[in-house]
């Protein structure tokens, strides 16, 4: 995934609070994001939101959820 859209992810991301995260991102699902030609996929899994694109081999990022 391209730096741009990790930055641009993890900007929204931080501006959220903790549960717009949570509802945004539900534990265990997997959500799409199309952005350009990219496809971008975010996940949950207790605290920690993993994104990946589909496209790239690369490992993608990984956030944290503010604490309460």
């Amino acid at each position: 995934m391209s730096r741009k859209y990790a930055d641009q992810i993890k900007s929204i991301l931080s501006s959220m609070t903790r549960e717009e995260i949570k509802n945004f991102v539900r534990e265990g699902e997997e959500i799409v994001l199309e952005i350009d030609s990219e496809s971008i996929v975010l996940s949950r899994r207790e605290e920690i939101i993993s994104a990946r694109a589909l496209s790239a081999s690369d490992r993608g990022f990984q956030y944290r959820l503010p604490k309460e």
